[in-house]
């Protein structure tokens, strides 16, 4: 969708719909006020360039973790901990996080494959309920409560 903004309060974006979606069924049409959050937006073209802000940083998610192969097929994370970092071996172009990421007991058992070593990034855009935690120091584990939140593992 294209949009043409009309106003501007902090990272919310009051917005004209200027083309006609795709999807037939859509539930905007062209010319209809939209409000969306500036982190939906994938790019902005600017009138003057010269007065935008600047942009928001965005994050990569490269650095390594392990993580068991049922959460890569949609499993939720169960729980999860950051160890000293071990996986890193001379000449990787990304290294260990430290993250250790795992599924239910249950799900591991049926899955019956071991863990990948991967990107973080690829465990984010399966489950991305954890990011708040990313940052979590060395040491720090989380466990999955029943309502969906994750809560210091003992």
């Amino acid at each position: 969708m294209w949009l043409t903004v009309s106003a501007v309060a902090g990272s919310t974006l009051t917005c004209t719909l200027a083309n006609q979606p795709d999807e037939p069924n859509a539930p905007v049409k062209h010319g209809d006020f939209v409000t969306v959050d500036r982190a939906f937006l994938i790019d902005i073209d600017w009138a003057a360039p010269e007065r935008a802000p600047p942009p928001t940083p965005r994050r990569e998610f490269w650095d390594r973790c392990l993580v068991d192969h049922c959460v890569l097929e949609g499993e939720p994370i169960d729980y999860l901990y950051r160890e000293d970092p071990d996986m890193t071996r001379e000449g990787d172009r990304y290294s260990d996080s430290g993250w250790r990421i795992r599924g239910s007991a249950a799900a591991i058992e049926v899955d019956g494959h071991g863990p990948e070593y991967i990107a973080l990034g690829k465990v984010l855009n399966q489950d991305d309920s954890w990011l708040p935690l990313i940052d979590a120091p060395i040491g720090a584990a989380f466990q999955r409560g029943e309502d969906g939140a994750f809560y210091p593992a003992d």
